[in-house]
């Protein structure tokens, strides 16, 4: 990313920079690569002071939009399967009443959510068939990289809230376990039980931000 708001790819090759997205409201310094490097999402700052998560298409050079502009969305993170994006959205509303304005005040909007790129793929906090009976998993290579599907009709209907994630920012996820900042420290999430766990004291960050 640039001062002139703009989010630029440079192939090391040719040395070709491609112009991925500019902005009119501020700097695009947010984004995550995905497992394939086919895809850039990022968060791109709006006039209305609000700020959505779009995914750049590294072939056809297209960006569409992942969230809507009612809520503030940002710091989008890959997982290593390629079926999720998790990002921060400050959509919470739960309204106390002030002592003080004598009207409803909001604050924590802030949490963890994950949007299922494909349509094809279910929600990681449904229940399984055979739960709570031990099935062999499938062994992969730890080479193999996965391919990144993107349905981008209807994704803004495929989102869906983490729970007891309120505060945290997503760092890092295997599709099974996500890694988070969150405030107590640094948090591991199963997204099989929809449990939290404190692994860590301090923030962790993974630099580039690549599943």
């Amino acid at each position: 990313f640039d001062k002139m708001n703009r989010l630029n790819m440079v192939d090391v090759a040719t040395k070709k920079v491609t112009e991925v997205s500019k902005s009119n409201a501020g700097e695009i310094s947010d984004y995550a690569w995905s497992p394939d490097s086919k895809w850039v999402a990022f968060t791109f700052p709006k006039i209305n002071e609000k700020s959505c998560i779009y995914i750049y298409n590294v072939d056809t050079k297209e960006a569409k939009p992942v969230t809507e502009n009612w809520f503030s969305s940002s710091d989008p993170t890959f997982d290593k399967s390629g079926k999720y994006l998790y990002f921060t959205s400050e959509r919470d509303f739960n309204p106390t009443y002030s002592q003080i304005e004598w009207n409803y005040s909001y604050s924590n909007m802030s949490s963890m959510y994950l949007a299922l790129l494909s349509k094809d793929t279910p929600s990681p906090l449904l229940p399984k068939d055979g739960e709570g009976q031990d099935a062999p998993e499938e062994k992969k290579d730890d080479k193999e990289v996965n391919t990144v599907k993107v349905d981008k009709d209807g994704i803004f209907g495929r989102i869906i809230k983490l729970p007891g994630t309120s505060g945290g920012r997503p760092v890092y996820s295997d599709g099974k376990t996500v890694l988070y900042s969150g405030r107590g420290g640094t948090m591991s999430l199963d997204l099989s039980t929809g449990e939290s766990k404190n692994i860590a004291e301090g923030s962790l960050s993974i630099v580039g931000k690549k599943a």
